[in-house]
C-alpha cells in the first residue's frame, strides 16, 4: 500500500492519504463504526494495521490523523466502549489512569473485583477473615485479596470511591 507515513523519533507521523484505506475497513453499525480488520490486544479487540513492518493501533491514526498529535503518556479513550468503534465523536484523549476510572464509573470492570466487592475484602479482613476464606468467597486467587489488602493493588479505586462523595 503506498501510505505516505514516515518514522520520527520513533513516532509515526501520518497525513489523510490513510483515511480511504481506513475507511474501506469500517461498517456502520447504529452511530459506531466498527472496524472489520486486524484486531489486537488482551482481548483481540483493538483495531491495528502494519505499517512499514509496524504495528499499529488505528484509534491512534484516526485521533492523529484528524487532530494531530497524541501527547506523550496520553491514550485514545473511547465514549462508548466499544474497543473497535473508530467514530471520532467517540473518541477522547487520558491518561491510562483515566481510561481506568472512565470504565469503573460506567461499571465497567476490567479488574478481577468491582468496587464494592474491593471494599467488602477489606471489611472482611477487618474483621478478622482469613485471605484464604475472603479469596475463596470471590473466587479470586489469595494473591489479589492480599494485594488488595496491603495496598499493591486497585489503589485507584480510593479516588473512585472519594469522587461518589
Amino acid at each position: 500500500m503506498n501510505w505516505r507515513s514516515y518514522a520520527k523519533q520513533g513516532k509515526l507521523r501520518l497525513d489523510r492519504s490513510l483515511i480511504p484505506y481506513i475507511a474501506s475497513k469500517l461498517i456502520k453499525v447504529d452511530d459506531h463504526w466498527l472496524w472489520t480488520g486486524s484486531l489486537h490486544g488482551n482481548h483481540r479487540d483493538r483495531p491495528q494495521i502494519k505499517i512499514d513492518g509496524t504495528n499499529y493501533y488505528v484509534a491512534r491514526i484516526v485521533w492523529e490523523v484528524l487532530y494531530g498529535p497524541i501527547p506523550d503518556g496520553l491514550e485514545v479513550c473511547h465514549k462508548c466502549d466499544i474497543p473497535n468503534c473508530l467514530e471520532p465523536r467517540h473518541m477522547f484523549l487520558g491518561t491510562h489512569k483515566d481510561n481506568m476510572f472512565d470504565s469503573l464509573k460506567k461499571g465497567h470492570y476490567a479488574c478481577k473485583l468491582n468496587i464494592e466487592q474491593v471494599e467488602e475484602a477489606k471489611k472482611d479482613k477487618a474483621n478478622g477473615m482469613t485471605y484464604q476464606r475472603i479469596a475463596d468467597k470471590f473466587g479470586v486467587g489469595i494473591s489479589t485479596i492480599y494485594n488488595i489488602i496491603n495496598g499493591v493493588t486497585y489503589l485507584h479505586l480510593k479516588e473512585v470511591s472519594n469522587d461518589k462523595q
